[in-house]
């Protein structure tokens, strides 16, 4: 069998400065230029393109936002009911549930709260009754005038025409703290007397410390001091009574 040998022609290159060379870098040049631009252009495309769908979808989630917010707004107006101003405010609104009215009391707590302007005294609303004043005028009590608290616009409507505040048949008095809170004190004992032994007991040592300690003198109270600073100290009246 005959074989044939077939041989392929070398590629003829041009001549390095000769015009063939010079055309075919020329035209290297310009193809490579050519990918250049077209790269550039694709790659300026997909950011126009991922920027545009990027502000779709912020403008997408900003519309869903508004809306999300109107819904609950709406949800809550229609919760709450219409809120209407005062001056617009009309009595049917009271009996109509789509109108947004706190159902609370029509009485203040505090209509009948007196400030004083002296801080050592203390009001109350004390018993008109003829017997009752003199009584507690002779602990102290005594009248309260307008020019005597700070908040007379509120109590202007109770003053009668001694310049008196009266309330039904209350009339506001005054009495220095220290007298009434000892008064206080009095009633509270008593109740421990009379319902709480153990109370009773550390008020009876409370007492009998506070004579004992004002009955001794300056070195016996340091003395005593002392020992309270540094835990050590006794108690002067502990009698063992149980709860």
């Amino acid at each position: 069998m005959a074989m044939t040998n077939s041989t392929m022609a070398p590629e003829v290159l041009p001549n390095p400065g000769s015009d063939a060379a010079k055309k075919v870098i020329s035209a290297e040049a310009i193809k490579l230029a050519a990918d250049i631009i077209n790269k550039k252009n694709l790659a300026d495309k997909t950011e126009a393109e991922l920027l545009s769908a990027t502000q779709e979808e912020f403008n997408d989630q900003a519309a869903l936002d508004e809306k999300n917010a109107a819904l609950a707004l709406a949800q809550q107006q229609s919760a709450q009911g219409t809120v209407k101003a005062i001056k617009d405010l009309t009595e049917s609104d009271a009996y109509n549930f789509d109108v947004a009215i706190a159902a609370v009391g029509a009485a203040s707590p505090e209509f009948l709260m007196i400030r004083l302007k002296d801080s050592n005294y203390v009001a109350r609303w004390c018993n008109r009754h003829s017997v009752r004043q003199a009584a507690l005028v002779a602990k102290g009590f005594r009248p309260i005038k307008k020019d005597e608290v700070s908040n007379l616009e509120t109590l202007e409507m109770f003053l009668d025409s001694q310049d008196n505040f009266v309330y039904s048949d209350l009339v506001a008095m005054k009495v220095l703290k220290n007298v009434y809170y000892a008064g206080l004190r009095k009633a509270y004992l008593d109740s421990l007397r009379a319902t709480n032994n153990k109370k009773a007991a550390e008020a009876g040592a409370a007492f009998a410390k506070g004579n004992l300690t004002n009955s001794l003198s300056g070195s016996e109270r340091s003395y005593l001091a002392q020992h309270e600073v540094q835990g050590t100290a006794k108690p002067i009246y502990n009698p063992p009574i149980g709860v």
